[in-house]
C-alpha cells in the first residue's frame, strides 16, 4: 500500500486577498460608464463631420436617426469583416512559416482547435476583443529557429489589412468619385469606412505598444525580430516574459505525460514559481502523486510572499490548484474549501480551476451529478475565459474525477 500522501501547507508568509471595496466596485462602474459616455460623444461627432462634410444639415432628426440604423448595422459589418480578415492574415502567415492554427479571436468569437476538430465559442476575454490568431509549431522550436516563421506570423495581420484598405480605396477612385461624392450613397460609404478601417487596422498594430499586461503589438513584436536579424548571428532572443508565453503556449498542445523532451528542458529555464507547477502537472499526469505534491508545495511557498499584480493573481490560480490536489487526490474535501476560498472570486483568474475543484469535491462526497454539472461547467469556463488549453494541463485530475464518477455509477 502506498504511503498516504501529506496535506498541502499554507506557507508562513502568505498574503490573503482583501475582498473586493465599494470603492473599488464604485471606481469600475465609473470607469466602465465614462468608456460608454466618451464612445457617444465620438459617434456623435463623427455623424455631424460626416454631414458637414457632404453639405447635409448637421442636426439628427428621430426619422434620420431611425433610417440609419441599418447603414450603421453594415458599418458595423463591415468593420468587423476587416477585423476578420486582420486576423486570417496572422494565421495565413503562421500557416505559410509551416505552423497550426490553434484558437482564433474575433469579437466576442473564438474558433477552438478541439480533439474533434475546430468549434465556435462565444468567449469572456475582453483583452481580446480586438482579435487575437493564436497559430503555434507543430513541434517545439528554439528561439532563433523560429525568428523567420515568427516575422511571417505577426507581419501576416498588418500587411493584410494595409493590401486590402489600399485596394478598396483603388476601386472606388477607379469609379471616378470625387471626395464630396463618396458618402452620397450607402454602398460608397460602406466600402470607404471599410477601407479607412482596415487601414487603421494595418497602421495601427504597426505602432510599438503594450495594449495591455502581457500582450503586445505586431508592431513591438516585428522590431525585436528586425533587431535580432541585424546582429551578427542573427539569433533571435525573446524577453523572459515572451520566452516563457512562447513555451506555455507549446506545453499546452499537449497533456503533460506527452510533453517532448526538447521542451521539458526548456522548463529549467523558467521563474521558479512555474518551473515547480509545471513539474507539478507532469509528474501528476505520469502518476506520481507524492512527488507532484512536493513541487506544488515549493510553488505555493515560492508565491505566497508575492505582492506584484501578476503575482497576486498566479497566487489565487495556485490556490484554486491546491483545492484540485485536495480534493481529487488526498479526499480531503475540508481542505479543498480552505484553498478555494483563499482563492476568491475565480472569474478574473482561474474559473477552470475552481470548477474542477467543485467537481472533485462532489465526487469524493459521492454527489456524481453535482461533479458530472462541474466538469461540463469546467470545459465552458476554458473555451470562455481562458486563453489556453487548461484541460490538457489538468487531464490527470479530470481523468481521476471521472473515474471516482464511473465507480459510483457501477457501484450504485
Amino acid at each position: 500500500m502506498p504511503p498516504a500522501i501529506p496535506p498541502l501547507e499554507l506557507p508562513e508568509h502568505w498574503r490573503a486577498e482583501p475582498p473586493r471595496s465599494a470603492r473599488q466596485r464604485w471606481a469600475w462602474w465609473g470607469s466602465t460608464l465614462l468608456t460608454f459616455a466618451v464612445v457617444a460623444l465620438i459617434v456623435i461627432a463623427m455623424l455631424r463631420i460626416v454631414a458637414m462634410t457632404v453639405g447635409r444639415p448637421a442636426h439628427v432628426n428621430p426619422e434620420r436617426l431611425l433610417s440609419g440604423i441599418p447603414l450603421a448595422a453594415a458599418l458595423v459589418i463591415a468593420v468587423a469583416c476587416m477585423l476578420v480578415l486582420h486576423e486570417l492574415g496572422h494565421v495565413a502567415g503562421g500557416m505559410r512559416a509551416g505552423w497550426r492554427l490553434q484558437s482564433l479571436f474575433v469579437g466576442p468569437l473564438r474558433i477552438l482547435r478541439e480533439d474533434d476538430g475546430f468549434h465556435i465559442y462565444w468567449h469572456k476575454i475582453v483583452l481580446l476583443y480586438g482579435g487575437a490568431a493564436l497559430v503555434v509549431p507543430l513541434a517545439w522550436e528554439t528561439p532563433a529557429s523560429q525568428r523567420r516563421a515568427r516575422m511571417l506570423y505577426v507581419a501576416g495581420g498588418p500587411a493584410t489589412s494595409i493590401i486590402v484598405g489600399v485596394a478598396l480605396l483603388l476601386a472606388l477612385r477607379a469609379t471616378g468619385l470625387h471626395a464630396r461624392e463618396l458618402f452620397r450613397t450607402d454602398g460608397r460609404t460602406i466600402i470607404f469606412t471599410a477601407a479607412l478601417a482596415s487601414l487603421a487596422m494595418g497602421l495601427g498594430t504597426l505602432i510599438p505598444h503594450r495594449p495591455g499586461p502581457g500582450l503586445r503589438s505586431d508592431g513591438m513584436q516585428l522590431l525585436k525580430l528586425l533587431r535580432a536579424s541585424g546582429s551578427a548571428s542573427g539569433a533571435w532572443e525573446p524577453d523572459p516574459a515572451a520566452f516563457h508565453a512562447m513555451v506555455q503556449v507549446q506545453l499546452m498542445q499537449t497533456r503533460p505525460r506527452e510533453w517532448a523532451p526538447a521542451l521539458v528542458e526548456q522548463i529549467a529555464r523558467l521563474p521558479e514559481v512555474d518551473r515547480h507547477t509545471l513539474t507539478y502537472f507532469q509528474l501528476l499526469d505520469r502518476g506520481d502523486a507524492r512527488s507532484a505534491r512536493d513541487h506544488l508545495q515549493r510553488a505555493l511557498d515560492a508565491i505566497a510572499p508575492v505582492a506584484t499584480r501578476s503575482g497576486r493573481m498566479q497566487r489565487r490560480s495556485l490556490a484554486f490548484e491546491a483545492a484540485c490536489f485536495e480534493a481529487a487526490w488526498r479526499d480531503d474535501v475540508e481542505a479543498s474549501r480552505a484553498w478555494t476560498a483563499r482563492g476568491g472570486s475565480p472569474r478574473s483568474v482561474d474559473e477552470h480551476g475552481a470548477r474542477v475543484a467543485e467537481g472533485a469535491r462532489a465526487a469524493v462526497l459521492g454527489d456524481t451529478t453535482g461533479a458530472r454539472i462541474a466538469l461540463d461547467s469546467a470545459t465552458w469556463a476554458m473555451r470562455r475565459s481562458a486563453m489556453l488549453r487548461l484541460d490538457r494541463l489538468r487531464a490527470a485530475t479530470i481523468d481521476r474525477i471521472r473515474e471516482r464518477i464511473a465507480a459510483s455509477g457501477a457501484a450504485g
